[in-house]
């Protein structure tokens, strides 16, 4: 008997293994951080924050839009705001549990916040 079959499933389980982001715990690298929230829209009560894959994020916060980029380094992700006004760079702690990304500011010294991942919302 031939299993013709076995050969889709077998290339989906592969694909499937590579491409599922991080469920649960501390994200450590870019590739771990773009599997999980990149091209993904993050929400909570004051900020509305859209993720690209490729260094750039936008969104509203406390209803001003906000525009900057980021980074990926020694473990934290690094975030520059750039629009309304430039600030500092800002490395941050983000671990994920379920639905939920915890961000910790300034290199996990810092505020912490807590965003729901709601869907993919960063145009290519």
């Amino acid at each position: 008997m031939r299993m013709w079959w076995l050969v889709p499933v077998l290339a989906l389980s592969a694909c499937v293994s590579t491409v599922l982001p991080v469920t649960d715990g501390r994200i450590a690298t870019r590739s771990q951080f773009v599997a999980t929230v990149g091209d993904m829209t993050l929400a909570n009560s004051d900020t509305v924050i859209q993720v690209g894959r490729h260094w750039k994020f936008r969104g509203t916060t406390k209803g001003v839009p906000i525009e900057g980029e980021w980074d990926f380094r020694d473990g934290f992700w690094c975030r520059k705001v750039t629009k309304p006004e430039p600030t500092a760079v800002d490395c941050q702690v983000w671990s994920v549990r379920g639905d939920y990304v915890t961000v910790t500011r300034d290199r996990g010294l810092g505020e912490t916040l807590r965003f729901k991942i709601l869907r993919p919302g960063y145009p290519a």
